[in-house]
């Protein structure tokens, strides 16, 4: 696997060459920015409820807010997919078709992020620990989505297998990108809020590319164990349907 300094070397590289990057995250920002109003007016309401001590309309602004906050996440997600396939498929270099393309896959995202957090949970039962390594394993399952096409539980398997297959290479670069990022994050919070805010938003794309270049060396680890006489033998097979035909 890369060393750290040769992944976030690459890692700026694509970051520089995707101009798109900026256009997707506006589209996502201008949504984040629709929401912030209407959980100001919901959270004034669910005062207003407990101050009054109305049961139902105090239930009501509850329910408003999960559905608020499950609207966010699903946007979230859709921004997500959309810098992944953008980042991911070369050939997606229109917003248009980047969006639809997004679109299409966001049903299938939103059950993987669904499972995720399921077997997360359930993980963290037996403490925190358990439950952030379960979510390392997982935390492919979304970039097999959009690079094999593989669904649900499958995309979950294969994310499992990839990154137990070079687990600690894997954990290792992670914590230390994380290291590094958290001690940005509080020097510019130190400075001010807002620089710390759009360092946050201008990192998401970053850390897409960053998993996805994991991704691939964990990809190169898995294929190399693979048996010399498997691999050779996929092609005759190939060329014997061919002869058949």
């Amino acid at each position: 696997m890369k060393n750290f300094t040769s992944l976030i070397k690459e890692t700026l590289d694509i970051y520089r060459q995707k101009k798109m990057i900026w256009p997707i995250l506006i589209v996502f920002l201008i949504g984040i920015l629709i929401f912030i109003p209407i959980y100001g007016v919901l959270f004034l309401g669910l005062i207003t409820a407990l101050a009054s001590a109305k049961t139902t309309m105090l239930l009501s602004f509850l329910l408003l807010i999960l559905i608020t906050l499950l609207l966010t996440g699903i946007w979230s997600l859709f921004a997500t997919i959309a810098l992944m396939i953008y980042i991911i498929k070369p050939k997606e270099d229109r917003l248009k078709e980047i969006f639809k393309e997004a679109w299409k896959k966001l049903g299938q995202g939103l059950w993987i992020a669904i499972l995720i957090i399921l077997f997360v949970g359930l993980a963290s039962i037996f403490f925190i620990i358990p439950g952030i390594i379960v979510g390392l394993l997982l935390s492919l399952g979304t970039y097999i989505l959009i690079i094999e096409d593989k669904k649900g539980m499958a995309a979950l398997k294969r994310s499992w297998n990839l990154v137990k297959g070079g687990w600690w290479k894997f954990v290792g670069r992670i914590l230390l990108l994380a290291v590094i990022v958290n001690m940005v994050f509080y020097v510019l919070d130190s400075i001010h809020g807002t620089l710390a805010s759009i360092f946050q938003f201008i990192f998401i794309p970053f850390n897409i590319i960053f998993m996805y270049l994991l991704y691939l060396e964990l990809k190169k680890i898995a294929e190399s164990r693979i048996p010399a006489s498997e691999v050779q033998s996929k092609p005759m097979k190939i060329k014997e349907n061919k002869e058949d035909n």
